[in-house]
């Protein structure tokens, strides 16, 4: 922040991005195609620490290297695997495998 004034680039987001490196490289391993890596992930919290900026980092890291990213809301979706696909499949339009 300058003045007052909100800095919004990306440069002022990746200096407010600390202390995730981990997490950021957990999430990577699965589009990297790392065996061990999970394809989905969960994640959850109290307020204030840091989930959606990791994810928004994640999205922003996933798209500058071509791959596809689908955003799904799950705050009022019954907190099952059925659930969450569910929602996937309604905000999206894709089908259930």
């Amino acid at each position: 922040m300058t003045d007052g004034v909100i800095d919004d680039s990306d440069a002022g987001r990746d200096r407010a991005f600390v202390g995730r490196q981990t997490e950021l490289s957990l999430l990577k391993a699965g589009w990297a195609g790392d065996a061990w890596a999970c394809p989905t992930h969960y994640m959850h919290g109290p307020g204030g620490i840091g989930k959606s900026m990791l994810l928004r980092r994640f999205a922003r890291e996933a798209r500058r290297a071509d791959r596809t990213v689908i955003e799904v809301d799950c705050r009022s979706v019954d907190p099952t695997p059925e659930g969450r696909a569910g929602r996937a499949v309604a905000q999206t339009g894709l089908a259930q495998k």
